[in-house]
């Protein structure tokens, strides 16, 4: 399937290869970027375009598998500027295609995310550009129209709503 090697028959290998092969077509090198190894069926890269952080990630939840373009850009802004703001994020969502600007905790993550069956390199690559492009655009745009801190980290925030 996807003329990828056969390291191994499960859907999640089949389609680390998919993704590491991308990774390599873009000069990263897919095992330095590697996060997490096939721990709870999940692998998860991490790779950087311009100011954005983009986790590229496989998981299986539910019996379902998943390919997923995760980049967390933004922290919230003070508390008088949210009502804004979270307009601002709506407007965006409207022009985004396979995506969404969405509030985790104090964080706000651009995501992308379709289930693994029937994915082709040309799909995820495509899926990946897209993302990690806007998110590098948006970063930098909403932290400076609203005074929000770019993501810098996870969130150590225990009051995160």
């Amino acid at each position: 399937m996807f003329g990828l090697s056969n390291r191994s028959s499960t859907v999640l290998e089949n389609y680390r290869d998919l993704i590491e092969d991308i990774l390599s077509d873009l000069g990263i090198d897919p095992q330095e970027n590697l996060e997490e190894a096939q721990e709870k069926q999940r692998y998860s890269w991490c790779i950087k375009r311009g100011s954005a952080n983009i986790f590229v990630e496989l998981f299986t939840e539910n019996q379902e598998s998943y390919f997923m373009v995760d980049c967390p850009i933004l922290r919230l802004p003070a508390a008088e500027r949210l009502e804004a703001f979270y307009r601002r994020l709506l407007e965006l969502n409207d022009k985004l295609v396979e995506a969404a600007l969405v509030c985790r905790g104090q964080e706000i993550h651009l995501v992308g995310i379709r289930p693994l069956r029937g994915l082709d390199a040309e799909e995820a690559s495509g899926m990946l550009d897209r993302i990690s492009a806007w998110a590098d655009s948006l970063d930098n745009s909403l932290s400076e129209e609203f005074g929000a801190p770019l993501w810098e980290g996870p969130s150590t925030d225990s009051s995160a709503t």
